[in-house]
């Protein structure tokens, strides 16, 4: 389960990871704003990309109450404005990315810092392999990070950060906790001007809290021992799709199903994962859209590939709902969209050969 920001700002505050000033209003309260300057408007809803696509908008004291008023009559990323988040604008000096996440294929953490935050953090790795440092935990480990991150910028507030990242995620079963980017201010402070916490669906009961994230029903993900990361809607289509593989001579990375009815947000989440979690050499895209609309799920896909720029081959199968809208989407942006769950297997499998 992915929290809103606020949401995952106030667990933030619950294990003393400093955030900047800020206060949560819908649409029906009586408007207050924090002790600031200038301020940072932002739309609570579950979409990456929200600066991109007007949720997020600085604004100064004359005009914060327009920019509030005007947020909530946005739609962003398909989602209706319901909760805004207004928080002060910080004085920045440095930024970097922060996060931390379960490593399924390894069964540990994998911590992940770079200067180069922002969108497609992991594309960053293959342009300059200096520019980001992952570091592997079994548990927290302060000497080896320290050991490990570049050493202009170890630092004790640094550490500290990390280690209550750690502490939430242990304590409230998080698979991740990202911070994108870490402020530094110019007062030497480290603040988390964003906040991605995804929670462990199946540990919810131990917990006495309720989360509206608005959004759809989680994803079904299990790791295997292939190179082709599979991805589909429903799971009967997903566990034919890994049969198909297997009878081209491939192998299966993974069981992924993206539920019925997937919105262009939870597609994009699903490739993440299947591209991410797992060391992949190719990714198969199979999908039946009767409710689930085949242009939408093209749009995730783009989404995907334009932050994360894989660099690995992709195959799509679409059909049913605007599939032809769907597939000519993805043929303008040179991704294989075919007819057939059987052709797709066989050309993804060539592909992954190939490389």
């Amino acid at each position: 389960m992915d929290l809103l920001e606020w949401q995952g700002r106030g667990l933030f505050e619950q294990y003393d990871i400093p955030v900047p000033a800020g206060t949560v209003l819908s649409e029906t309260d009586e408007l207050r704003l924090p002790d600031a300057a200038s301020f940072v408007v932002k739309a609570q809803v579950p979409a990456g990309k929200r600066k991109k696509h007007g949720g997020i908008v600085m604004a100064g004291p004359d005009e914060v109450d327009d920019v509030i008023g005007s947020m909530f009559e946005k739609t962003v990323a398909g989602h209706p404005v319901e909760t805004v988040m207004v928080e002060e604008e910080l004085s920045i000096a440095d930024e970097f990315y922060l996060s931390l996440s379960i490593n399924r294929a390894h069964e540990d953490y994998r911590l992940v810092f770079s200067h180069q935050g922002g969108s497609g953090v992991e594309s960053v790795a293959a342009a300059d392999d200096d520019a980001i440092t992952v570091i592997e935990l079994y548990e927290y480990d302060k000497e080896k990070i320290r050991e490990a991150l570049p050493e202009r910028d170890i630092n004790e507030d640094l550490l500290a950060l990390t280690e209550k990242m750690y502490t939430l995620m242990r304590e409230e079963d998080a698979v991740l906790v990202e911070i994108n980017p870490v402020i530094e201010t110019t007062d030497g402070r480290l603040v988390a001007s964003d906040a991605k916490v995804r929670l462990d669906d199946a540990a919810m009961y131990r917990h006495d809290r309720s989360f509206d994230t608005e959004q759809d029903d989680a994803l079904e993900f299990v790791p295997l021992d292939g190179s082709i990361g599979i991805i589909g809607n429903g799971a009967g289509l997903v566990m034919a799709t890994l049969d198909t593989i297997n009878a081209y001579g491939g192998a299966p990375a993974n069981f992924l199903d993206i539920g019925g009815g997937a919105s262009v947000e939870k597609m994009t989440e699903a490739m993440r994962v299947a591209v991410t979690e797992q060391d992949v050499d190719g990714l198969f895209v199979n999908i039946f859209g009767g409710i689930t609309r085949c242009d939408l799920v093209a749009e995730g896909i783009l989404d995907f590939v334009e932050e994360y720029e894989p660099g690995i081959p992709m195959v799509v199968r679409m059909v049913g709902t605007n599939q032809t809208e769907g597939r000519q989407m993805l043929e303008d942006h040179g991704i294989d969209a075919l007819d057939s769950m059987e052709a797709c297997a066989e050309r993804i499998c060539e592909l992954v050969a190939d490389d």
